[in-house]
């Protein structure tokens, strides 16, 4: 469809996709999703190893030019904004990441001491219903010491 529109390689070409990019004419988008689409992907995933957000990323970052039409002097600094884009895109998912992965590990700390710490307290609770139990069968005058200095 475009590509009849704009054959490669014409300056008129690059001057005429450069101006349907800024005024965000989404008719464009199918030449722009054909051209760096794959391009966009293998950047992504040589970072993150994950084909389907590689490939979310990429169509996420073509998206972006429609929200913000943007003005670019030439296809290279088009090319940069997009590259750009899936680089910094491709950044904040590993650090979501890791945001993630911090956060379960957290949370397993924080249910291991919680789990240590309720068993402390019962074998504690246990051992304590045991010195009362002895204390209460000493004899009086014992019991009436035991009580004001231990307990």
């Amino acid at each position: 469809m475009l590509r009849r529109n704009l054959p490669a390689g014409s300056t008129y070409e690059e001057n005429e996709l450069l101006a349907r990019i800024a005024e965000g004419d989404a008719a464009i988008y199918p030449y722009l999703h054909d051209t760096y689409y794959n391009s966009l992907v293998y950047f992504s995933l040589s970072i993150i190893q994950d084909q389907q957000q590689a490939e979310d990323i990429a169509v996420d970052s073509l998206v972006k030019l429609w929200q913000v039409p943007t003005r670019f002097e030439s296809i290279g600094k088009l090319r940069s904004y997009l590259f750009t884009l899936v680089r910094n895109a491709t950044l904040n998912y590993l650090k979501h990441l890791q945001v993630r992965e911090r956060s379960e590990q957290e949370l397993s700390r924080t249910e291991a001491l919680t789990d240590s710490r309720q068993e402390r307290l019962l074998v504690e609770s246990d051992l304590m219903r045991l010195v009362y139990q002895e204390v209460a069968r000493l004899p009086e005058s014992y019991r009436q010491v035991v009580e004001m200095l231990y307990l």
